[in-house]
């Protein structure tokens, strides 16, 4: 929801209103100047900015959390008005995730001699840059579709609104498409959760055999998903997609017994990561590391990004408030690897048989 043109604001919750309040009060240079943000564009402005924030008032409920790096959560201030605070709030999309929602995550085409590995689920909004610093903006499908609080109004008929659609008690219906769900279900002769759905197409976005096999296809237009026509099979991988699931929302009990612990007697400042590959120990300063960090977790990508070494870039200068986090992180993305393996097991069968 932010990228280039955007005010990004990466504090603490608690600070957030106080930083944009103070933003807000500054004159045009003076608040260019303390930010950092550089020259105005076409569809971004410090003024329109301030201006979004005074015009909209102070309001807590507007402090998000978005998900800005693959497993780095940070607060921002989100209004939903384009060419205010964001050029691009994507107000259509984000505002379903503004409640109780999953999403998949994953870019429509890639460039680079790279493998593929540009998918991740959240609960949160998601920065357009999340895969990549420069290139690549992230499309972000959301599970479940809430009901618009206001009608939309038609434009080109004579009818005033839409008919009203079908949504559950909970004011929401799945995202997937109708004619998908009759073909799954006539196959299967059997009725399935929009969350299985989600968590097979997770799993065989985590093959490393689907990923290698359709490189080039994945390079050029929105990823394809085969689907087996055995039901125990597309349950079989969508439960390996649950997992990685509850792991990449930092949700899985398996993280509470870590891979990696974090050690020293230092100031627990970031500085400059040195990774030693023999002793398998990443410091963070001369005296502050973590031990048990293998080469296959420091060296794993999500996206453009080296996932271990973005998220230690990113708070360079700053304290590590949370080792816990990245220790949970090297847990999650070393089960990452293992259920990857599983999975590609599973993929081989798949493809022998699939619905046309």
């Amino acid at each position: 929801v932010s990228g280039r043109d955007s005010l990004n604001i990466v504090f603490k919750a608690s600070e957030v209103l106080h930083k944009i309040q103070e933003f807000s009060r500054m004159s045009i240079e003076q608040a260019r100047n303390a930010f950092e943000l550089g020259k105005d564009s076409r569809d971004w402005k410090v003024e329109n900015a301030q201006n979004d924030f005074k015009n909209t008032g102070r309001k807590p409920e507007n402090i998000i959390v978005v998900n800005y790096r693959p497993f780095d959560h940070r607060f921002t201030y989100y209004t939903g008005n384009s060419r205010g605070l964001y050029s691009s709030p994507q107000q259509s999309i984000m505002q379903h995730m503004l409640k109780d929602n999953l999403s998949l995550c994953f870019i429509r085409q890639y460039s680079g001699d790279d493998e593929y590995s540009h998918a991740l689920v959240s609960e949160y909004m998601v920065d357009n840059r999340c895969f990549f610093s420069s290139k690549g903006i992230i499309q972000q499908a959301p599970l479940y579709l809430y009901k618009p609080t206001e009608p939309k109004r038609k434009t080109q008929t004579m009818m005033l609104f839409e008919p009203e659609e079908s949504y559950g008690k909970d004011g929401r219906k799945p995202n997937i498409s109708k004619e998908v769900l009759e073909k799954l279900e006539k196959a299967y002769k059997k009725k399935f959760s929009p969350e299985n759905l989600l968590h097979y197409v997770y799993a065989i976005l985590y093959g490393n055999i689907y990923r290698e096999k359709y490189a080039e296809f994945l390079k050029i237009d929105f990823p394809r998903i085969p689907f087996t026509s055995e039901y125990k099979l597309f349950l079989q991988l969508a439960e390996l997609g649950e997992q990685l699931t509850n792991l990449h929302l930092l949700k899985s009990k398996i993280l509470n017994k870590s891979i990696a612990k974090y050690k020293g007697k230092g100031d627990d400042r970031v500085e400059k990561p040195k990774y030693n590959e023999e002793r398998q120990v990443l410091f963070i300063n001369e005296k502050n590391y973590f031990e048990g960090i293998t080469p296959e977790v420091w060296n794993y990508h999500i996206g453009g990004y080296q996932v271990m070494e973005k998220y230690l870039k990113d708070r360079k200068g700053r304290l590590m408030e949370d080792p816990g986090h990245y220790c949970k992180m090297a847990t999650s993305i070393a089960e990452t690897i293992l259920i990857q393996a599983k999975i590609d097991v599973l993929f081989k069968l798949v493809e022998k048989k699939v619905i046309e």
